[in-house]
């Protein structure tokens, strides 16, 4: 199958998914970035999701004429009257902290800040940002207003891998985590992170995940503290998620070829036939992935944060129109997972 067959068919899956469900999402950046407008634009045609933009909406008109605002809801975060609402909510989440009711009413008035406040409030179903901000400052303010999910401690990002025509036959689409979040994860963590991709791979694709912990050691093969690490997590992740299939510890080519898993008497049904894959830690999750993405030629998409009681989605800042329309149905999707 092509790379743009692959590529399409799943855009086209998830495109319309998210058409059924009619999520509100935020996109706190359309007013500084033609990408994002372009993306609000069509996705409103679409009916891909009901798109609220941040900014004023006269200045929006006069700087994108071409762009029918129509369909769209549009809010100055400087003058809305959500704001002193919305204020106060920011004082309640972040007064433990240290924030004052002063600090709260100034930071309210900041894109990024007012959309997180939005999607904890209820009004919007979830947020994208990332074409002109650090993802630092989009990771960090969803942590901080939206938090984390129920029995969930640790927000990971994720990354699909889908097979061209450049990679090796045989190849299959992957979800690998964590990429981009948590340098070095704790037993605990890495649990986390194999049961919220494991929700993500079975909301987005409707496959049912095949969870595999990598490492250097495949089931007993080598030793030492990291191999404990992941075989603790392994059992953590059984414990709290028995309903998906979860195995490990295998090295990579133990986890995605059956062959590969028989020589070594890896057992299983995940053994030889994973389709996401935990890695030990951000190194080794982010090498793969590029790995995979240049070496394998796989097209990626991604990064989708997990963890979260509300999604939020982070773009690179070198994203596309395309990748914005993508992120934002993703987020629809998420939007509809099970939190309990």
């Amino acid at each position: 199958m092509s790379n743009i067959l692959f590529k399409k068919n799943f855009e086209k899956s998830i495109i319309k998914q998210a058409c059924k469900l009619s999520k509100r999402i935020v996109l706190p950046e359309a007013t500084n970035d033609e990408r994002v407008m372009l993306a609000a634009n069509i996705i409103t045609q679409k009916k891909i999701a009901k798109i609220v933009i941040l900014g004023n909406k006269e200045e929006i008109a006069l700087k994108y004429p071409k762009i029918d605002l129509t369909g769209m809801d549009i809010f100055d975060p400087k003058s809305s009257e959500m704001k002193i609402g919305l204020a106060q909510l920011l004082f309640t989440l972040r007064k433990h902290k240290g924030m004052t009711e002063e600090q709260s009413a100034e930071l309210v008035s900041e894109p990024l800040v007012f959309g997180a406040l939005m999607v904890k409030s209820g009004y919007a179903d979830g947020m994208v940002a990332g074409a002109t901000s650090k993802s630092a400052d989009v990771i960090r303010t969803a942590i901080q207003i939206i938090k984390t999910a129920p029995d969930i401690k640790t927000v990971s990002g994720a990354m699909i891998m889908l097979p061209t025509n450049k990679s090796p036959k045989g190849v299959m689409p992957l979800l690998l985590a964590d990429i981009s979040t948590v340098i070095t994860p704790t037993a605990q963590q890495l649990a986390d992170i194999a049961i919220t991709s494991a929700k993500t791979l079975s909301q987005i694709s409707q496959s049912e995940p095949l969870v595999a912990f990598l490492s250097y050691s495949t089931v007993g093969s080598g030793a030492g503290e990291p191999i404990n690490i992941v075989k603790e997590a392994l059992k953590l992740a059984k414990e709290k998620a028995p309903q998906y299939k979860i195995d490990g510890e295998f090295q990579f080519d133990t986890a995605i070829s059956p062959r590969v898993a028989n020589l070594k008497g890896a057992t299983g049904e995940v053994a030889g036939n994973s389709n996401v894959l935990i890695f030990p830690d951000l190194q080794s999750g982010n090498i793969g992935c590029k790995i995979l993405q240049h070496s394998g030629n796989m097209h990626a998409i991604g990064p989708i944060l997990q963890g979260l009681a509300k999604p939020v989605n982070d773009l690179s800042r070198g994203c596309t129109t395309e990748e914005i329309i993508t992120s934002v149905a993703i987020t629809a999707i998420q939007a509809e997972i099970k939190l309990n």
